[in-house]
């Protein structure tokens, strides 16, 4: 949707409540191209519906849009990076024909550079990365891959199969990702917590190797706080446009409380007021 420019990043960020997931993630990334951090791994941990995908559509809008990042987020995090940022932005609902590694490489304008690796689909290792990417600015957003993985699973590849496969490319792609050379490639990811089992344990898989390879684990976040007012905030900024008077809320509160306390006399509701 982003690279197809079908999101109005000003009518977007206008909607939408910005919670204290977003933020923190947000100052993660625009850290790692300001060349403060090396944490260059995020994962977005939360139950379907949790607000990972629109946590990734709102830093794929600001990735691409620096005008935007200081009005939009300035509040939480002023950044001095104001290049814009290519965004690779994969769903594992979708089914690339020649996998991960060819989708990326396709959406840089660069689909014959893994050519070697297609035919048969092959991890591509370290190296091959850094060379696909080398001078890149570049935000990757892979979206509920423990769908992708459970369905590779069942695509054989000789004595391997897609899964597999797909799993070593992604441990090399972050073992590279905290290399010199891609130190302006930021990855952020998410899974999906009970869903999709065989997948997210193939996910753990690529995480531990990477930990065990490189001392560096990714960095989790929660996009939306289930313990908090977060959802009441999102869901009142994506309805209205405007604040209600704060005495008329008071007024209006006040009544239903009244209402609840009569429907608990009677017996038509065990809730109380409070």
């Amino acid at each position: 949707l982003m690279s197809a420019g079908k999101i109005n990043p000003d009518t977007f960020f206008s909607e939408n409540y910005i919670t204290d997931g977003m933020k923190a993630l947000y100052e993660g990334v625009m850290r790692r191209f300001e060349g403060q951090s090396d944490d260059g791994i995020f994962r977005l941990k939360q139950t379907l519906g949790g607000g990972k995908t629109h946590n990734m559509i709102a830093l794929g809008l600001l990735a691409q849009h620096p005008d935007l990042r200081n009005k939009v987020m300035g509040s939480a995090y002023k950044t001095s990076f104001n290049k814009p940022v290519k965004v690779i932005a994969f769903s594992g609902y979708e089914t690339p024909q020649y996998g991960i590694w060819g989708f990326m490489s396709e959406s840089l304008g660069k689909k014959d550079f893994f050519k070697d690796y297609y035919e048969p689909l092959t991890a591509p290792g370290q190296t091959a990365w850094k060379e696909l990417m080398r001078d890149e600015s570049l935000l990757i957003l892979l979206d509920e891959l423990p769908v992708y993985l459970e369905g590779a699973k069942a695509r054989q590849i000789g004595n391997s199969d897609l899964a597999t496969q797909t799993a070593l490319a992604l441990t090399n792609l972050m073992v590279a990702i905290g290399s010199e050379e891609l130190k302006n490639v930021c990855l952020v990811m998410s899974d999906l917590t009970a869903n999709w089992q065989a997948g997210m344990e193939l996910v753990q898989d690529v995480l531990r190797n990477l930990n065990a390879q490189t001392q560096r684990a990714a960095r989790d976040f929660t996009p939306v706080q289930p313990n908090s007012d977060e959802i009441y905030q999102i869901l009142r900024k994506r309805l209205f446009e405007n604040d209600a008077d704060p005495t008329k809320v008071k007024e209006i509160a006040k009544a239903y409380g009244e209402a609840l306390k009569e429907a608990k006399l009677v017996g038509m509701t065990s809730d109380s007021p409070e």
